[in-house]
């Protein structure tokens, strides 16, 4: 038998071991949704995806429900001519959101140099309550002065670039307490109307001063109701020249003020972030818990309403944290209910999860504490929960967010004075429901042997102190939800200025 020259024999070597090696490597190759392509994309990390340049090379990723995963496509040029470029994706469930995930410029389509590659970084999130699939995959082609990229309309390019990070993450670290000099806050622009009566005398100026958490109004003009129709911005206090909120009056209407910013002092002090067992709490005056949330439209935050983050709870069912928020502004008054005070039939719960609307999703359902407390002597770590099968996802406060909102670190109930509940960011001076009840369960009476029926009829209210508080009552309400584990921040630094932005 005749030899093959030696150049002839390492060619068939080459071509023999490269069959080979692409029959063991068939089990992992990925094909397009059209035909197969030669030209593999391979995985070099669960989290790394490669694509050599070609125009249907694609990977399949699955999402798990409720969450996220970040990615990062790596494309090489192996070609002497530049190429140009484009990632696509296919969404194969609804729901789903993809961005590059980084604060520079969209790199997610292109031109790269001969020889060269770039790395992408993508952000994936399903929404789903049910695991997902996606398509990832490259449009490329030669640069001819002008670009031909062969997507076909059941693809998407990737458009939007947003630099996140897992909210409880990044904030949870930050346990540091922080001084914050007294002062006030002022929120603009609110449109929630209040309410003025003949009853009352009124005060207002073009200026004021602060100190001690009383505004001071200067050279002040004290003016019945019908008099205050010509008196658009102008600072207002009720009753006398000295207020701890002051009206910033923009718009005003019949017997209301339809238009306006609050202003409020906080005392100041330490204020910040603290660990309670395995969950976080904002405490103090003025921390920086500020949220932009309800957004008619997430990607324009003057859309959004302002929420604060009362803490990171963990979640023994999902071994995660998910952030519990409430909103910055009071609802209009309620009466808790008129004959129970069980929180799931309540005439409150009812309202918040049937005709008050969210309009920003991102929340989970039954994920928190319905707490009972039969005494105000109560240990704080040791405040009992009731077992319910409510699905609500809009709930009010418990009594312990408002207690760990405080500056004190006391340990029952009742050492909570007035200066530890003013040494609290929670408290807005006025008095509002919790979903905290007064249960207490039947007994027998020692004399009769009958048995005794409490009538449950009360709730605690929080404000300058905590109080049991009849049910037909009526009182202010703050709406509180619970955001996805999965919620990414995305801009802001939980300033009055410049709120946490989430996706």
């Amino acid at each position: 038998m005749n030899k093959l020259p030696v150049k002839q024999t390492y060619i068939l070597l080459v071509a023999i071991f490269g069959i080979v090696a692409l029959s063991i490597y068939s089990t992992y190759a990925i094909f397009t949704l059209e035909s197969s392509t030669g030209n593999i994309v391979t995985i070099r990390t669960p989290e790394n995806l490669e694509i050599s340049a070609s125009s249907f090379e694609y990977k399949q990723i699955d999402i798990p429900k409720n969450s996220y995963i970040t990615t990062d496509v790596d494309i090489y040029n192996n070609y002497d001519y530049e190429i140009c470029y484009s990632i696509w994706y296919k969404a194969l469930s609804n729901n789903i959101k993809i961005y590059e995930n980084t604060s520079d410029n969209l790199t997610t389509s292109g031109m790269i140099a001969p020889v060269t590659g770039t790395r992408v970084k993508l952000l994936i999130i399903n929404d789903n309550d049910t695991a997902a699939k996606v398509n990832i995959g490259l449009a490329s082609a030669k640069n001819e002065e002008t670009c031909t990229l062969n997507i076909s309309s059941d693809k998407s390019q990737i458009t939007m670039a947003i630099n996140a990070k897992s909210l409880t993450g990044t904030l949870a670290k930050d346990t540091n307490p922080a001084n914050i000099e007294q002062g006030y806050l002022t929120y603009k622009d609110n449109t929630n109307e209040i309410n003025l009566s003949d009853e009352k005398t009124y005060y207002v100026a073009t200026e004021f001063t602060y100190q001690d958490e009383l505004f001071t109004l200067k050279e002040p003009k004290k003016l019945e109701l019908k008099d205050l129709t010509n008196y658009n911005n102008y600072y207002l206090c009720e009753n006398e020249d000295k207020c701890e909120f002051l009206y910033h009056i923009t718009e005003l209407g019949d017997k209301t003020i339809t238009k306006y910013d609050i202003l409020l002092g906080y005392l100041g002090g330490e204020n910040g972030l603290r660990k309670v067992n395995n969950d976080y709490y904002y405490y103090g005056d003025n921390p920086n818990n500020f949220i932009y949330y309800n957004c008619t439209n997430e990607l324009d935050t003057k859309t959004c309403e302002l929420w604060r983050i009362v803490g990171f709870h963990y979640d023994d069912k999902t071994n995660k944290y998910v952030t519990k928020i409430v909103r910055n502004d009071y609802l209009d008054t309620h009466l808790f209910d008129d004959s129970k005070n069980v929180w799931p039939n309540s005439s409150i719960s009812k309202y918040l999860n049937e005709e008050y609307k969210l309009k920003q999703s991102m929340h989970e359902e039954n994920i928190f504490r319905e707490e009972n407390i039969t005494s105000l002597d109560t240990n704080l770590n040791s405040i009992p929960l009731l077992e319910t099968e409510n699905k609500a996802y809009v709930t009010l406060l418990n009594v312990s967010d408002y207690l760990y909102a405080s500056s004190c670190q006391k340990t029952k109930i009742n050492e909570y004075d007035t200066t530890c509940l003013k040494n609290n960011w929670l408290n807005k001076n006025k008095t509002e429901w919790t979903m905290t009840t007064k249960y207490e369960l039947p007994t027998t009476d020692p004399e009769t042997n009958e048995e005794i029926i409490p009538d449950n009829n009360t709730v605690y209210a929080i404000g300058n102190e905590i109080k049991e508080t009849n049910i037909d009552e009526k009182l202010n309400i703050r709406p509180v939800i619970y955001l996805k584990s999965r919620t990414l921040l995305t801009n802001g630094n939980g300033t009055l200025d410049n709120p946490y932005v989430i996706r």
